[in-house]
């Protein structure tokens, strides 16, 4: 008897890279959840370029003080 195909739709295809960026507290962390693209190939350029704008940000003196 001969079985039918395997129909896959674009949902059965796909599978999530669940991951949690957080940061400490003085409670414990505070963070979010990102359900897709949670390699680290994909976060890591992102937290670096949001870190090095922070620090920059910091470092920088303010016009007028």
């Amino acid at each position: 008897m001969r079985q039918p195909p395997i129909i896959r739709t674009s949902l059965e295809n796909s599978l999530a890279t669940r991951s949690f960026i957080a940061r400490p507290t003085d409670t414990g962390y505070a963070g979010v959840y990102v359900h897709w693209d949670g390699y680290p190939s994909h976060h890591l350029p992102l937290l670096l370029g949001a870190h090095q704008y922070r620090s920059t940000v910091t470092s920088t003196p303010c016009a007028g003080t």
